[in-house]
């Protein structure tokens, strides 16, 4: 499968072509409710006011994400206006960095075919897509989050001061959209690659340090405006709490009260919420992906976590499984939780994949499964779309079928 998408640089960029047409469709339909449109109103209300250091929610301080999204919504509300299309503008660029950040790192990692394939998997990932038209903290922490690991793991291989530069800016942007998850992430996969390459004088390099500083200097806009808002205004209530400390909440107190459940309560999810959600957040790579997370999993276990020539990292398949069992004991689960993952899934599947390729019996089962999954997933998404905008007109309809044959052509071929 990898091997035939990879085959030609046109079929690439075509795929490329396509996936962007697609999104760039979505830039311009309203904003969808519910967070979509609340985090519009706060970027609108620093917009308006010129107030931005203070969060503001309908009049009410605002407690919950940080700023980066805000801040970046309401400058493009400056050049392009105050449209949706100004507001999804920053997450789709990120995007675009998250496509292109699991690129590098996966060819890094593996080799450049093997990092084409992971961009394209992520970029047709469904929750991925979803995330440009529905856009909340996704997009931005999910560029971030890749990119910042792609710097690390390029330090460790190249040892230029502008890996580490580059990494502090992508660590203090993660933070800076949605609080510490966005360092944990990559700092764990930065552990899993280390220490499955035994680069034991690495770990302890003193320059390590300095992104710890860079990262301070890079947060503290952010630090300083919880300051400025909370600390400096213990009469501020939210939730019918006053005397809060802003930054002690944004350093520590955020992750923790959501994995507690205190900030925004429990909604009673299962613990296995997660690793169901991921079949339809993934698609349609996901019974893929599992497949390639059951062989990752028992090549680990045969060679003893000993690095070999057919699966040189272990951060993809490490850093994906350890934070959806993290995120399994947090009290409150939504499943775009899932989605600062999908990079670490798409570069497992792809390394997978390219492994695989000469495998025909492995091939054939991998063919059948995406048969299945593509034919079920398309005509579903049809039905669904007609049933709630029914098409009168004749053209429209023809044009819905020329692309569904379309599509049978070229997935058959």
């Amino acid at each position: 499968m990898g091997k035939f998408i990879l085959s030609s640089r046109n079929t690439v960029w075509m795929a490329m072509f396509l996936v962007l047409a697609v999104y760039a469709c979505g830039l311009f339909i309203p904003l969808m409710d519910y967070d979509s449109s609340h985090h519009a109103d706060i970027a609108l209300h620093m917009h308006l006011t010129g107030n931005y250091a203070f969060l503001i929610d309908n009049g009410q301080p605002y407690l919950d994400k940080p700023h980066l999204l805000f801040w970046l919504a309401s400058f493009a509300y400056k050049i392009f206006g105050v449209t949706g299309f100004a507001y999804r503008l920053p997450s789709f660029l990120f995007s675009l960095l998250a496509i292109y950040s699991t690129y590098r790192l996966a060819s890094q990692l593996y080799n450049v075919a093997t990092g084409k394939l992971a961009g394209l998997i992520l970029s047709t990932a469904f929750a991925f897509a979803v995330s440009i038209y529905d856009v909340r903290m996704e997009g931005l922490l999910t560029g971030s989050v890749i990119f910042a690991t792609w710097q690390l793991i390029s330090y460790t291989r190249k040892r230029k001061m502008v890996h580490l530069l580059l990494s502090a800016l992508g660590l203090a942007t993660g933070f800076a959209t949605k609080g510490m998850i966005g360092v944990v992430i990559p700092v764990v996969a930065l552990l899993a690659h280390l220490i499955y390459t035994r680069q034991w004088k690495v770990l302890f390099d003193p320059a390590w340090a300095f992104v710890v500083i860079l990262f301070g200097l890079f947060i503290s806009p952010v630090v300083y405006a919880y300051y400025l808002q909370f600390d400096l205004h213990p009469e501020t209530t939210v939730k019918g709490h006053d005397n809060i400390s802003g930054v002690k909440f944004i350093l520590w107190d955020q992750s923790f009260q959501r994995m507690s459940g205190e900030s925004h309560g429990s909604n009673k999810s299962d613990f296995f919420f997660f690793f169901h959600t991921y079949f339809w957040v993934f698609l349609p790579w996901s019974m893929l992906g599992f497949y390639a997370i059951l062989s990752r999993c028992n090549s680990f276990i045969k060679t003893k976590f000993q690095p070999v020539s057919y699966l040189p990292e272990a951060v993809s398949i490490v850093t994906a499984l350890f934070f959806m069992f993290l995120f399994s004991f947090s009290k409150f689960k939504l499943p775009h939780y899932l989605n600062c993952l999908l990079p670490f899934f798409s570069i497992l599947l792809a390394g997978y994949l390219m492994e695989k390729h000469q495998n025909e019996k492995i091939q054939k089962r991998h063919w059948i499964t995406q048969l299945v999954i593509s034919i079920l997933t398309v005509t579903l998404g049809l039905f669904l779309t007609l049933w709630a905008f029914p098409v009168a007109e004749p053209l429209k309809i023809a044009v819905l079928l020329l692309l569904f044959v379309l599509w049978l052509s070229v997935f058959f071929r």
